[in-house]
Formats: C-alpha cells, structure tokens, sequence
C-alpha cells in the first residue's frame, strides 16, 4: 500500500514538472547535486568540530543538517 502512494506521489511530481516545463530528470539531479553539497558541507563541519556522526543521535544530525542548510543558504 504505501509503495503505492510513493509511486503517485512520483507520478505527481513528474507531470508537475512537465506542467511547469521542466525536464524532471534535471530537477532530480540539481536536487541530488544540492543534497551531496549540503551533506559534505555538514561532514566537513563536523570533523572540523573532532564529533563522529556515526556516534551522534538523529537529534544531533537533524540540528547540525539544519545548522548546514542555514548556513549555505546565508553564504553569498
């Protein structure tokens, strides 16, 4: 059932996409691109900081990912 719900939710978003007139398959890889920048950046701060994210708690990756996303969002 919900293998169901993702495969529409897939859908909606590919015919979103063309509706807007946007190649979807270049939205998923500018997506993945931003994801992989955001995540380096977040392990590069964290080593820069001597914590291991392998021991951290989903709290701690959750606030250090938001700290991430803020601070590149910040960045000129």
């Amino acid at each position: 059932q919900v293998l169901d719900e993702l495969g529409d939710l897939m859908f909606v978003a590919v015919n979103l996409s063309r509706h807007l007139k946007a190649n979807p398959e270049q939205v998923m890889r500018a997506a993945n691109d931003k994801f992989e920048l955001r995540f380096r950046h977040m392990e590069a701060a964290l080593q820069a900081q001597g914590k291991d994210q392998s021991a951290m708690d989903l709290a701690s990756l959750e606030a250090a990912w938001q700290d991430t996303k803020q601070s590149l969002n910040n960045s000129p």
